[in-house]
């Protein structure tokens, strides 16, 4: 019986013991890799749902104007029935009693079918105008994509950062609690004065403010990726620090020329002044005649059996003969889009230049930046160790290990801002050239 309790004891313990392991791996966060995030975020960013919820509305209108190339057929059908006769005013008519007037009804049905074989060419040019409109839409969108990739990956360096800056946060309070308690012993020795006691707390203060400060950044930059996520946002992640890009210098002639011809922004611009370009066509064709064939099919019935019409094809062909200087006047507003178009397409030119430019030197800059870190964080790191051999030698006093740790602290915390840096700065060189994965 004792065997048995213990047996059901301890397969009861490892039930327990299970049901937590499974709770705590549940718990665990999610491991995220920046090209993970950026993958997430195109399938999921609201506003590149909207974008190509655009894109869909702009290739059906391609379909709307194409379907007026084709025949359009419509059945028509009328059914009256009623009592009223209609008869001259001036013939007596005479009803016998108990009798009621006649009934007539009547049954028509007409089957018609239209086509239209000349339009001056308005139709092929709408089809025209919605395909150029289509690919500023798909232009658009590319955009919006690169855009939030640049955003996506921005947040996430902002996480790696504020976690970074965390971490140097709590290395600065364990030198300070370091540097707190050799003061206290050294002034209960009778070695030191109240003074280095009383900086050292200072200190630790500030450590301890400085890492409350930069816990709480963790979570707004957390909130910030999330968003662009489209996950809650208070989900948590385990994100990965993703690798330094690679620093080779690229020719900045070949960067721009590559931005020209892929950069969403010049794509779009570029089918916008086609789209411009169709305008003229639409306003000229006000001119031209128009030419439409229907056929139509009547079935008639009418208090007799059923009657049919037989096949009956007709055409009509409009001639615009006087419009009051419409066409004109459409023919001028035409021109006058396709001249803002082009400036925009150039302007937009213009502007991916100068983005792609800057970007490249910034990169330049951010590399330089990161060298210059690194040097002077080894150098504060020689320093803070120097100036607490001197302190514990008796030969140095505490505002040199109070100014050694805040230099080492301002060293680190410019160090993980330029690891930072030089990241987002390489993803901006990347949005600048149009890339959204890369």
């Amino acid at each position: 019986m004792q065997a048995r309790m213990t047996g059901i004891l301890l397969g009861s313990l490892a039930l327990l013991c299970g049901v937590f392991s499974v709770s705590f791996a549940q718990n665990d966060p999610q491991t995220l890799t920046m090209d993970e995030a950026v993958r997430t975020a195109l399938s999921g960013n609201l506003t590149l749902q909207t974008a190509r919820a655009d894109a869909a509305a702009a290739k059906a209108r391609i379909g709307s104007a194409r379907a007026a190339e084709f025949p359009s057929i419509a059945g028509f059908g009328v059914y009256s029935n009623s009592n009223a006769v209609i008869i001259p005013s001036s013939v007596p008519v005479t009803i016998p009693s108990g009798q009621s007037r006649p009934r007539h009804s009547m049954t028509v049905g007409m089957v018609a079918a239209r086509l239209k074989v000349y339009t001056g060419g308005r139709l092929h040019a709408l089809v025209s105008q919605n395909e150029a409109l289509y690919d500023v839409a798909l232009a658009r969108l590319g955009a919006a994509e690169t855009q939030v990739s640049f955003l996506t990956r921005q947040a996430y360096h902002s996480v790696i950062l504020s976690e970074s800056l965390v971490l140097t946060g709590e290395k600065s309070l364990d030198a300070a609690k370091a540097q707190f308690q050799l003061a206290q012993s050294r002034f209960d020795a009778g070695t030191s004065p109240r003074f280095d006691v009383l900086r050292a707390q200072t200190q630790l203060s500030e450590a301890e403010q400085n890492l409350i400060q930069a816990k709480n950044q963790v979570q707004t930059a957390r909130m910030a990726l999330n968003r662009l996520l489209v996950v809650p946002l208070d989900k948590q992640y385990k994100l990965t620090v993703p690798a330094q890009p690679d620093a080779k210098t690229e020719d900045i002639a070949a960067l721009v020329s590559l931005a020209d011809g892929q950069r969403s922004e010049i794509l779009a611009a570029r089918a916008q002044l086609e789209a411009a370009r169709t305008g003229i066509k639409l306003a000229r064709s006000q001119e031209l005649p128009q030419l439409e064939l229907m056929t139509t099919y009547q079935v008639l019935k009418e208090n007799s059996p059923l009657q049919s019409s037989g096949p009956i094809l007709s055409a009509m062909l409009t001639v615009p003969l006087f419009g009051g200087g419409k066409t004109h006047s459409d023919a001028q507003e035409a021109r006058a889009v396709i001249d803002t178009a082009r400036l925009n397409l150039d302007d937009t030119r213009r502007m991916v230049e100068q983005e792609v430019r800057q970007s490249w030197l910034d990169l330049q800059a951010s590399e330089s930046v990161e060298k210059t870190a690194q040097s002077r964080l080894a150098q504060a790191e020689e320093a803070h160790d120097i100036a607490v051999v001197r302190y514990k030698a008796g030969v140095g006093t505490a505002v040199e290990v109070a100014d050694a740790i805040a230099s080492l602290t301002a060293a680190r915390t410019n160090m993980d801002k330029a690891t930072s840096g030089h990241g987002i700065a390489y993803a901006a060189l990347q949005r600048a050239l149009g890339r959204s994965i890369y």
